[in-house]
């Protein structure tokens, strides 16, 4: 019974349903909103005690999310650096956490077990590449928080120019759900925690863990932006909180180039997104331009002596 409770969902959906049911009934088990924070809030207290006195539980909730494993690993990380006196989030941007502790292995376990990674190289000739799934998986999660249709939206522009099989957009979105890696509030998709969203994203553009950028699997992903301002304005902040975190340990430098080189290329087209929603337009600009970088850089729409947020500056 141990064994049955501890399977991940993703067991369920690549098991033979009809072999499954002549000895298996499916319980769903409560997963509502209320519930995960009750279950978050008991794992907080017992795990981050000296965390919670020094930071505040509203904002120890903040920092860790509601997924309970996912909070239970980041106060645990938390935890960690307050008793060994090093620095600790004071802002919901918890920069460098994937780093420390047991949080980068365990999401790295449990997005393996969903078939959510980076598989090795087929010889040793060719670099390892992200699928086209986890692509689409790393374009939705760079979406949110946006309505359903527009997280499926830019999934599709992610597959459109792909050279081989790919998913559908609407089942890649659907997956991640059934998973718990996107949650659902009404109508709105936003990802369990942030650093899943980094996870997904660094996945695709550093394939192999080191300071080569997978070019065209970037630029795929980086295509799912161009289907609405809103969007690019998501993919403007959560890609800039990712370069954040890439810059700690010395890796951005070569990301930021490919951003940059791709900011350029669709400059126009961007220029049309925003200028076709005036308030949209203006959020994504900004987003833009500032990224989540908080070094008080300036963008100017002609020149090109400024490197804001993520991209370049290139005239939109």
């Amino acid at each position: 019974m141990a064994l049955l409770a501890s399977v991940r969902p993703s067991w369920l959906q690549k098991a033979n349903r009809a072999l499954l049911h002549e000895l298996f009934d499916e319980v769903t088990l409560r997963q509502d909103a209320e519930f995960q924070q009750q279950v978050t809030d008991v794992a907080l207290e017992a795990l981050a005690p000296t965390a919670i006195r020094r930071l505040g539980a509203d904002h120890m909730t903040a920092i860790c999310g509601r997924r309970p494993i996912v909070a239970l690993l980041i106060a645990g990380e938390v935890e960690r650096r307050v008793k060994a006196g090093l620095s600790v989030p004071e802002t919901t941007e918890i920069r460098g956490l994937r780093s420390g502790g047991e949080l980068s292995s365990w999401l790295e376990r449990r997005l393996n077990e969903d078939r959510l990674t980076v598989g090795g190289r087929v010889d040793e000739w060719t670099p390892a590449r992200a699928s086209y799934g986890l692509v689409a998986a790393a374009a939705a999660a760079a979406a949110c928080p946006q309505v359903h249709d527009e997280i499926v939206a830019s999934a599709r522009a992610a597959l459109a120019g792909a050279d081989g099989p790919a998913p559908k957009a609407e089942d890649v979105v659907a997956t991640l759900v059934s998973l718990g890696w996107l949650e659902v509030s009404r109508d709105t998709l936003s990802v369990a925690h942030d650093l899943v969203a980094d996870q997904f994203i660094e996945s695709v553009m550093l394939p192999e863990h080191d300071t080569t950028p997978d070019v065209p699997m970037t630029r795929a992903t980086l295509a799912g932006c161009l289907t609405g301002p809103r969007a690019v304005g998501r993919f403007a902040g959560n890609i800039g909180r990712l370069t954040n975190d890439l810059a700690l340990a010395g890796r951005a430098a070569p990301v930021l180039n490919v951003l940059d080189a791709w900011f350029t290329d669709n400059a126009a087209e961007l220029g049309a997104l925003m200028r076709s929603d005036s308030d949209m337009g203006g959020y994504a600009l900004g987003a833009v331009c500032s990224g989540r970088r908080g070094r008080g850089r300036r963008c100017s729409a002609g020149s090109r002596s400024s490197r804001p947020g993520w991209t370049s500056s290139a005239r939109i």
